[in-house]
């Protein structure tokens, strides 16, 4: 009796598993999932537990239809000219995308905490950094690190977007020194 009762609760998966096993192998039938995310307790909290780190299971959109983005107005010259949307925000990261008008400028802007992956999809732009400046094309790619300043700019008659992945640095920022932009030369 009692080996048959151990051999049927060894069988019987707890719910958690049940769980586990239904994310795995169940068909994406949500725009969400779960994610475990660690994180590292401040000294504070070291000095009162005995755990070192943690897991803290979060809900997130996974999928982001690019047709129902909301697109927000940020353009500083014309109001309409430079576009953003919000699309996915996994953990430490953010995917997002902007559109330029033809012959328009998304503006002087610093990276702060982040490391800012560009993707061109569509058209072309001029990248300006405090030291250089260069031409990005449809399905070029460049990364600027963090406290950099930097601008976009669309000089061509067809406008242009990009995809922006945005990695959230997590040391000290006094250990990186801001570069400021060196002035503007148009050519």
């Amino acid at each position: 009796g009692r080996d048959r009762k151990r051999q049927n609760e060894e069988e019987t998966p707890t719910a958690s598993q049940e769980k586990k096993a239904k994310t795995k192998d169940a068909p994406m039938t949500s725009k969400k999932q779960t994610a475990v995310v660690e994180g590292v307790l401040t000294d504070q909290q070291m000095c009162e537990s005995s755990v070192f780190e943690r897991e803290v299971e979060v809900e997130v959109e996974c999928f982001a239809p690019h047709d129902e983005h909301s697109w927000v107005n940020i353009g500083k010259e014309r109001a309409d000219a430079v576009q953003y949307a919000r699309a996915l925000r996994p953990p430490y990261h953010l995917l997002s995308f902007l559109r330029m008008k033809e012959h328009s400028t998304k503006g002087m802007s610093c990276t702060e905490k982040n490391t800012m992956v560009f993707v061109v999809m569509e058209g072309e732009i001029r990248v300006v950094l405090p030291d250089t400046q260069f031409s990005a094309k449809k399905g070029d790619s460049f990364y600027i690190l963090p406290k950099i300043y930097y601008d976009l700019i669309n000089d061509k008659a067809r406008d242009a977007e990009l995809s922006i992945i945005q990695s959230q640095y997590d040391g000290p920022l006094s250990a990186i020194p801001t570069v400021h932009p060196a002035p503007i030369v148009d050519s």
